[in-house]
C-alpha cells in the first residue's frame, strides 16, 4: 500500500491529520478537495480534554466518504461522533473514468482534537 500523509489546517480549535492509505494495485491517490472543521464537543472543551480519533472508510467514484467507522480513539468515546460527522462530510477529487475501482476501501484518517493556547479558558 502507498502512504500519503498531509496535514489539513482548519479554522477552529481542531486540526486534522489526514493519513490516506491508497490502494497500490490501482495506483490511485486520493486528493481531499473539501473538508469541514470538526465541532469540538462542548464537554471536552470545558474539561480541557484533547485527543484523536482514527476513522476507516471507503471513498466512492464520486469522491464521497462511505461507511466511516472508528478504529481507534483516545480518549475512547469522547470525540468519536464529532470525528465521524467530520469525515463523513469530506469530499475527494472524483475518480476519472477507468482510473480505478468504483469504491476504494480501507482509507484511514486521524482526526486530532487540540485546544489552541487559551482556548480551554475562553469561556471563563
Amino acid at each position: 500500500m502507498g502512504l500519503s500523509v498531509s496535514t489539513v489546517r482548519l479554522a477552529g480549535a481542531a486540526a486534522v491529520l489526514v493519513m490516506l492509505l491508497g490502494c497500490a494495485s490501482t495506483g490511485r491517490s486520493l486528493e481531499l478537495v473539501s473538508a469541514v472543521a470538526p465541532v469540538y464537543p462542548a464537554e471536552a472543551r470545558a474539561a480541557g480534554q484533547e485527543g484523536y480519533v482514527v476513522v476507516r472508510y471507503a471513498v466512492d467514484a464520486e469522491g464521497r466518504v462511505r461507511h466511516p467507522v472508528v478504529v481507534a480513539a483516545e480518549p475512547a468515546g469522547v470525540f468519536d461522533a464529532a470525528a465521524l460527522r467530520t469525515v463523513g462530510a469530506w469530499r475527494f477529487r472524483p475518480a476519472r473514468a477507468g482510473a480505478g475501482p468504483a469504491l476504494i476501501e480501507g482509507v484511514e484518517s486521524r482526526v486530532e482534537f487540540t485546544l489552541s493556547a487559551g482556548a480551554a479558558y475562553r469561556d471563563y
